[in-house]
């Protein structure tokens, strides 16, 4: 997606805070904050979701549940195209799973249902890896049986 730039003045405090967050996340200030703006934005757009910082990334969390990804494996391949299709939809899901209240599997249907692509994508990557990881564990067992 093409960028354009744009001219926000900030307070020196929230500079400042931008500036601190930036270095934490080994990012540059306008980086930074053109991810913080988006993020913000799909937060407003979809409540019950944020962002977190892990080792493998950055990816939306349900608040008090699990990642988006985690309860989308439930949902992702039953159709999502009508109201009554996400309600059951949800309903599937917390059978499935139900420390995830009703209202927050709403939430991550939602947020899937817009950004599809990137969470298919992230459970894409998530399953070569375990797969790698289990073939290398398979691959030691044997060796140590030989």
């Amino acid at each position: 997606m093409a960028k354009k730039p744009l001219s926000v003045e900030f307070d020196d405090a929230a500079l400042q805070a931008l500036d601190e967050h930036a270095r934490e996340e080994d990012e540059s200030r306008e980086d930074a904050a053109a991810r913080l703006l988006e993020e913000g934005l799909r937060m407003a757009k979809h409540p019950g979701v944020f962002f977190r910082t892990e080792p493998a990334g950055r990816r939306p969390v349900l608040m008090g549940g699990p990642d988006v990804w985690m309860v989308a494996r439930l949902f992702r391949d039953l159709p999502l195209d009508s109201d009554e299709a996400i309600e059951h939809a949800a309903d599937h899901a917390t059978e499935l799973l139900s420390s995830v209240p009703r209202h927050m599997m709403l939430a991550a249907i939602h947020y899937y249902i817009e950004y599809h692509d990137e969470i298919d994508e992230w459970m894409r990557i998530l399953d070569e890896e375990s797969e790698r990881a289990q073939a290398e564990w398979l691959r030691k067992r044997e060796l140590q049986r030989a």
